[in-house]
């Protein structure tokens, strides 16, 4: 399949976060200082979602042997869906005890007993079809999953988006700078320094856990995967002439 190259659309956030002149005095030349930030957002290229495999059972060894058999269920069926082997990954593994609950009218010695095991095992799927999500969803839960966790997207590569968002938040910033030289009456001059405070990406909001049913007749689950936000601040100090 294609991959798809992310198109970038810059958002950006002009707004200045500190801008002071400094004039000049025998020791000191005259200089200011500015902040400049600017947003990019595009469209993500990857995602990757958590499926768990949950059963109970009277006996440990036979429930962690049903619990791996149903995730091998899962794994059969999410590379029957062209999933490669690299795109999963199992990410926790877990048995555990059932205690019984405290009744209403316990006597002063009671104490809670063992009433059977809890199996667990959570898997990762990461694919670049985005457009396939929903279906991989469906196709797990179909396939034994009785937990999915958030679905997240983001970029494989998001070298290119940072790289804008620095070049938008410096053209601001020294936009700024001239313009308040200009109010100022007086012209800008060198650049003194030059500082990245910081470029961060984020990614659109998650779709949140949910228990699921693993008899649901599921066609494909709705999924917006949205845009992810880079952002960058940048701080500029120009001598004045």
């Amino acid at each position: 399949m294609p991959r798809r190259l992310p198109l970038i659309s810059a958002l950006l956030m002009l707004s200045i976060a500190c801008s002071d002149v400094h004039m000049d005095s025998p020791s000191h030349p005259a200089t200011l200082s500015v902040n400049g930030q600017a947003e990019v957002r595009t469209a993500p290229d990857r995602a990757r979602f958590s499926a768990a495999v949950v059963n109970e059972g009277e006996d440990a060894q036979a429930t962690l042997a049903a619990n791996a058999e149903y995730s091998e269920r899962l794994l059969a069926a999410l590379r029957a869906a062209d999933v490669s082997t690299e795109s999963l990954r199992t990410t926790g593994v877990r048995l555990q005890p059932v205690w019984s609950s405290r009744p209403r009218d316990a006597e002063a010695d009671w104490r809670p007993r063992i009433t059977g095991y809890q199996a667990r095992n959570q898997l990762e799927v990461a694919t670049a079809d985005l457009a396939g999500v929903g279906t991989l969803l469906a196709i797990a839960v179909r396939a034994g999953a009785t937990e999915l966790q958030g679905v997240h997207f983001s970029l494989e590569d998001d070298a290119s988006a940072r790289a804008e968002a620095i070049r938008l938040a410096t053209d601001r910033a020294l936009t700024e700078a001239r313009t308040l030289a200009e109010a100022a009456g007086t012209s800008p001059g060198r650049i003194l320094e030059l500082r990245l405070d910081g470029a961060s990406s984020q990614p659109p909001p998650m779709l949140r856990s949910a228990m699921m049913d693993s008899r649901a007749e599921l066609a494909s689950v709705p999924v917006e995967p949205g845009e992810v936000t880079i952002n960058a601040s940048v701080s500029l100090t120009m001598a004045l002439d």
